[in-house]
């Protein structure tokens, strides 16, 4: 009784700790960002604009325990065959005069997000650009947000600082648990189940090396 016991014991230790260690599937969405999709807004015809290229990179959790924190990241890279616009003359090049910011926002409610509000980084021509967010979610379910992302135009000399839209990205997550407990709660009761069956075996393999030891002694 006592072996079916700790067998079923550390079975249960077992799958727990292997349930609060797996890593969950990753989605990803991604798209093209081309010039004419990062234009100011000017009285001038043409208007400048971002001349190249982007791909715009979204990774997030399908699935995220009770109790640990999603990892949602958003890529902003250039394109490798970034292009100028199609057709006409050249467009004005917006790095002339203004100094581009990215600004990118997780929102994911029910999902407490670190760093939460309006991130931002300087957007430099080639470089690429990428956020990082922590989601926590405060209980079982399903979790629907979006992920969004500006340029911000700011004057090199006078002048009024833009905001632009350029993407906004759905994002869902579902929280899931083992029996409501938190992933923390649920590592802890594993290896704790464990270190209880280690320790109820201890008779039982006492006892296991005293009989292989007997034929020994005898002789």
């Amino acid at each position: 009784m006592r072996l079916i016991l700790i067998i079923v014991l550390l079975s249960v230790s077992f799958g727990m700790i292997g349930w609060s260690a797996w890593s969950p599937a990753a989605a990803q969405d991604r798209v093209f960002i081309k010039p004419e999709n990062m234009t100011l807004p000017a009285p001038t015809d043409p208007q400048p604009v971002v001349l190249e290229s982007r791909i715009l990179s979204t990774l997030w959790p399908r699935s995220v325990r009770l109790g640990d924190s999603g990892l949602v990241r958003l890529e902003f890279t250039l394109d490798p065959s970034s292009r100028e616009l199609d057709g006409g003359a050249p467009a004005p090049n917006v790095y002339d005069t203004h100094n581009v910011l990215v600004e990118a926002r997780l929102e994911l409610p029910g999902m407490d997000i670190n760093p939460p509000g309006l991130a931002s980084q300087p957007l430099l021509p080639g470089q690429d650009v990428s956020f990082t967010w922590q989601a926590l979610p405060r209980a079982e379910g399903d979790f629907a947000g979006q992920v969004w992302l500006y340029l911000r135009f700011v004057p090199r000399t006078a002048g009024v600082e833009q905001q632009v839209p350029i993407a906004v990205k759905p994002v869902q997550v579902r929280a899931v648990s083992l029996w409501g407990l938190p992933a923390g709660v649920t590592r802890a009761a594993g290896w704790g189940g464990v270190v209880l069956g280690v320790i109820l075996s201890l008779p039982l393999l006492d006892e296991a090396i005293r009989r292989l030891l007997e034929p020994v002694k005898r002789a």
